[in-house]
């Protein structure tokens, strides 16, 4: 069954829990899932004492280790999206291409299809490490 809200939503909210459906609102749904995104990639492995393989490793690791460290955090990404998100599937992470207007950032693009109510949409959302160091999220 597709859920628009994701568990934490629906725990934080259980006033909300008689607005689930099957039949979703696709933009509802895709707000879920980036916060959900968000929580997930600004984790790190180690933070969840139920789950300590829930986020992702130091970006300081990946980030100093040249090419080799951001594509072992592709990989870290595609598996922790794909492990705890359910809602998206055929997950791809890839490195996405410098922005000339702002060359120090690094940034990771996150294909995947989103299933609602039986049916597939090809989403992407872009993640953007900010001078903080978090992960940001947009569609």
């Amino acid at each position: 069954m597709a859920r628009e809200l994701s568990l934490l939503d629906r725990v934080r909210h259980p006033e909300l829990e008689d607005r689930r459906s099957v039949d979703s609102d696709p933009g509802r749904l895709t707000r879920s899932v980036l916060r959900n995104l968000e929580r997930l990639l600004n984790s790190r492995h180690g933070s969840a004492c139920i789950r300590t393989d829930y986020g992702i490793p130091s970006l300081e690791d990946a980030m100093t280790g040249g090419s080799d460290g951001l594509r072992s955090l592709c990989s870290e990404i595609q598996a922790s999206v794909a492990a705890f998100e359910p809602r998206l599937q055929n997950v791809r992470v890839k490195v996405a291409p410098k922005n000339e207007n702002d060359p120090t950032f690094l940034r990771f693009e996150i294909l995947a299809d989103l299933v609602t109510a039986g049916r597939k949409t090809r989403v992407r959302f872009e993640t953007r490490v900010d001078e903080s160091g978090r992960l940001a999220v947009k569609d």
